[in-house]
């Protein structure tokens, strides 16, 4: 019972929001080394508001003159904060700064932030009652980022990618979605994204977990199948009422469910399906999945690279061999993936930099001085 139990956990924070370990607000360590290394560029810290919120985060200005290609770009799931660090990862994870440099190095503005619950953002208005924080809240947020973005004088508005990571890629998707009315952003890029709907993504977590555990003697196949049953039934009931039914009987579930804002955030993700949302996007992509991706298989983001409509050929699948959930190279994985996420010794992926600079070179022009 107890590994059953940390694994779950594991999947929690990796890939929900859990929103009680938003007390352990940190902004996290900027050491791990940029992927690339980039021309003269600068970074500037600015704050805009989103709602009732005041938020914060880093622009990243390559010294060049005129209107340039901008991007922004959107953490994962959890307490994570501008730069991919998470209080709850021992190390120096640096995912969404490495995409920054990587832009950076191809003349690319970008602005990354801290959204609600993590960095020097904090729980903003939210700091006495949490209730409010949650999915809703979070693309809030992101639109106010891209308005931030988009109103820089340095920045051409009609020459904007939205990046997002994990969790991140949905948010993408969503906001996308919303703002085709205006003909933006000009393009995507959804790395290792949540590919398929949120209980879709979690059932499958769990119940490989359970196989895992029936394997190793832990459960018998009845009991696992009873627990998966319980949960098919929480899942039914967070997206029918927006709350899990009054009993859960199960240990590691009354921990995954028994925080009323993760699951206030879990039934309002849990209507959006990725694959809806690109069946409906005409402009270009790029997706990336990983080798030793624990938490996104490469099967699920195969089957959203297919959900976008057959006639848009600027949508690009690219597999990253070696490379785990993070963007980060690994030989061989650990047992406990938070432990190379953590590592800052593991540099991020030269194939994620090289693909990503490619794309938006292609799509936005060579940068020029």
């Amino acid at each position: 019972m107890p590994r059953l139990i940390a694994l779950m956990l594991l999947a929690a924070l990796v890939v929900l929001v859990v929103a009680p370990a938003m007390t352990g607000l940190a902004q996290g360590p900027t050491a791990t080394p940029a992927p690339t290394t980039p021309p003269p560029f600068t970074e500037e810290e600015i704050q805009f508001t989103g709602g009732p919120d005041t938020l914060y985060g880093t622009l990243s200005l390559p010294n060049a003159s005129g209107k340039r290609p901008a991007a922004l770009i959107i953490a994962g799931s959890g307490p994570t904060n501008r730069n991919g660090d998470n209080p709850l990862i021992r190390g120096d994870v640096g995912t969404l700064r490495n995409i920054a440099n990587t832009l950076a190095a191809a003349g690319v503005v970008s602005l990354r932030y801290d959204k609600i619950g993590t960095g020097k953002t904090g729980l903003a208005s939210h700091a006495t009652d949490a209730s409010k924080i949650d999915f809703e809240l979070y693309v809030t947020g992101a639109l106010a980022a891209y308005n931030a973005l988009t109103a820089r004088p340095e920045v051409d508005p009609t020459k904007t990618v939205i990046i997002g990571h994990s969790e991140g890629g949905l948010i993408a998707l969503v906001l996308a979605e919303r703002l085709k009315e205006n003909g933006q952003p000009a393009a995507l890029v959804l790395a290792t994204p949540i590919s398929v709907p949120y209980f879709e993504l979690l059932r499958r977590q769990i119940t490989e977990q359970f196989a895992t555990a029936v394997k190793a003697g832990l459960f018998t196949q009845a009991q696992a199948d009873t627990a998966l049953a319980e949960l098919d039934a929480i899942i039914a009931n967070l997206l029918e009422k927006g709350t899990p039914p009054e009993t859960i009987t199960f240990p590691a579930f009354v921990q995954l469910f028994g925080n009323p804002v993760n699951n206030r955030f879990l039934a309002q993700a849990g209507r959006y399906d990725p694959r809806q949302m690109a069946a409906g996007w005409a402009k270009p992509a790029l997706l990336f999945c990983a080798e030793f991706d624990v938490q996104i298989s490469c099967k699920e983001v195969e089957a959203l690279r297919a959900a976008f409509p057959a006639a848009n050929a600027g949508v690009q699948l690219v597999t990253l061999k070696g490379v785990n959930h993070v963007l980060k190279e690994v030989t061989k994985p650990s047992e406990n993936p938070l432990e190379d996420y953590g590592n800052s010794a593991l540099p991020f992926s030269r194939m994620a930099a090289d693909a990503l600079t490619a794309f938006v070179t292609t799509i936005f022009g060579q940068a020029s001085p």
